[in-house]
């Protein structure tokens, strides 16, 4: 097993195994953990590396810069329900806090403001994304990425995840398949297909 070690704080996985390195398809090693509040630069560095095609697959539009708001709550949210888990190239013997982002999956409440379930006692539903930065696609992370994702919602007591994807993004939406999410077409948006994973 490869080991590792820790560059910086970061805030706790709960019933995980994280921080840990995996070995990718291709040989490849990459750093699993959760994101925190000092990942905020390399979150935005990580954005605005995406390609036209991978920025459309994440927000449906030609986005490369995240607002101060968003890296706020992307990265420092005082939600537990709002987290992350990211990777980073590993390489024995070097420095971590100087290591880019490769990939993100991340989990934000579901409306926060207007959460009828967490004011009844019901476990929240929580929005998922996942994106790999181009030069790492294909190579199995976004499934390790994700399934860490599952792992941690589970943990914290979430009743779903819900996303979107677009319909012509059939990597995703086979990914999803895989893992037990239904699928379906967004009634107002072609473009669009639903998923949903009941935990």
């Amino acid at each position: 097993m490869v080991p590792y070690y820790r560059s910086h704080p970061e805030p706790p996985a709960i019933g995980s195994g994280l921080p840990r390195v995996v070995r990718l398809r291709d040989g490849r090693s990459c750093h699993i953990r959760m994101i925190a509040a000092s990942d905020a630069d390399r979150l935005q560095q990580f954005v605005r590396g995406l390609s036209e095609a991978s920025a459309q697959q994440r927000f449906f539009a030609s986005v490369h810069e995240l607002s101060a708001a968003q890296l706020a709550r992307f990265t420092a949210s005082p939600d537990p329900m709002d987290f992350a888990v990211i990777a980073q190239p590993f390489r024995e013997g070097a420095d971590l806090s100087s290591e880019p982002i490769t990939g993100t999956a991340r989990c934000l409440r579901a409306n926060p403001w207007h959460d009828r379930r967490s004011l009844s006692g019901e476990a929240p539903e929580l929005e998922f994304a996942v994106t790999i930065a181009d030069a790492w696609q294909q190579a199995g992370l976004g499934r390790l990425l994700l399934c860490e994702l599952i792992n941690q919602a589970r943990a914290r007591g979430a009743g779903a995840l819900i996303g979107e994807a677009l319909s012509e993004n059939v990597r995703m939406l086979d990914l999803v398949r895989q893992l037990g999410f239904t699928v379906r077409s967004d009634p107002s948006d072609a473009r669009s297909t639903l998923l949903r994973l009941q935990l």
